[in-house]
């Protein structure tokens, strides 16, 4: 397993999460996407939300959503960041950048470490999807 994960994910594979102690704007001809999760108070479920931007600021595409789920913030957090990475597939955004608030899916994310929580099978599915990029890093933004 772990032969297979390293032939196919490297390319999401970085360094640990460094702060960036607030947005930046992205490289020359690249994407960024920002996400974050979301937890309602009371049965009201999970949300994610994310923006994409170019180098210029320019909004190229957000999305809000709620779900009908129960879970933690981090779950939240998991789910948010496997909907933007299908969302920049889905609308050719390349190269991409993807930056979360959630410093502990953000070093699970950067490795391919075998994530044996509840987290476990989403993080399988966002390092299978992110690697049809050439290039996606995760980063970690305060």
């Amino acid at each position: 397993m772990s032969s297979f994960l390293t032939q196919h994910f490297v390319s999401v594979a970085s360094s640990p999460p460094t702060s960036v102690t607030r947005w930046q704007v992205s490289p020359l001809n690249f994407i960024k996407v920002n996400f974050d999760g979301a937890t309602f108070r009371g049965n009201h479920g999970l949300g994610s939300g994310m923006i994409a931007r170019d180098n210029s600021k320019a909004c190229l595409g957000w999305l809000a959503m709620q779900f009908d789920s129960f879970g933690d913030g981090e779950l939240a957090e998991a789910m948010a960041a496997r909907d933007v990475v299908l969302l920049a597939l889905h609308r050719g955004w390349l190269p991409v950048i993807f930056e979360g608030d959630c410093a502990t899916l953000i070093h699970k994310l950067q490795t391919l470490d075998h994530d044996l929580s509840l987290l476990g099978p989403i993080i399988v599915d966002i390092h299978y999807w992110a690697s049809c990029f050439h290039s996606c890093p995760f980063q970690y933004v305060k």
